[in-house]
């Protein structure tokens, strides 16, 4: 049973031009001025729980990540997100992937990491997407059920 773990990560990859040209929601990211409290609230409201932070909206430079767990971290420790932003929580310089990387290597990575998710950065260092342990779960039970559908 092939898996085609080879494959790039840009094919799964949650992504910016990937999935604006699909007509699917981009990856959403985040600047360090932004409030604390509205990146809790696109959590919720994008189901994510990863938000790479990026230097500007216009440039997307990766410089950090910020994640659900980063965010509740912050909120037990001083009672409350008000006044937080997101440059005061998130895991600066994380490691990143190329769109170029395979599945095998981003799932390898992730698999001996304590983190979650593996920003998708271009050779200019941009973030053009994310990589995270669901999209390779999705990914993986897919290619098992094709696999199994097609014997």
């Amino acid at each position: 049973m092939s898996i085609e773990h080879d494959r790039t990560v840009e094919r799964i990859m949650s992504g910016l031009e990937t999935d604006l040209l699909r007509g699917e929601h981009p990856v959403i990211v985040a600047t360090p001025e932004d409030d604390l409290e509205k990146a809790i609230g696109w959590f919720t409201g994008f189901d994510v729980h990863h938000l790479p932070v990026v230097n500007s909206l216009d440039d997307r430079a990766l410089i950090g990540i910020v994640s659900t767990v980063d965010a509740l971290a912050y909120v037990a420790k001083h009672g409350t997100a008000k006044g937080a932003t997101v440059g005061q929580v998130m895991v600066r310089d994380p490691e990143r992937i190329a769109p170029s990387t395979t599945i095998a290597h981003a799932t390898q990575i992730l698999a001996a990491a304590t983190y979650q998710s593996l920003p998708v950065v271009d050779a200019s260092g941009h973030c053009v997407g994310i990589v995270t342990v669901r999209d390779l779960v999705k990914y993986f039970a897919s290619r098992i059920n094709h696999a199994q559908q097609a014997s």
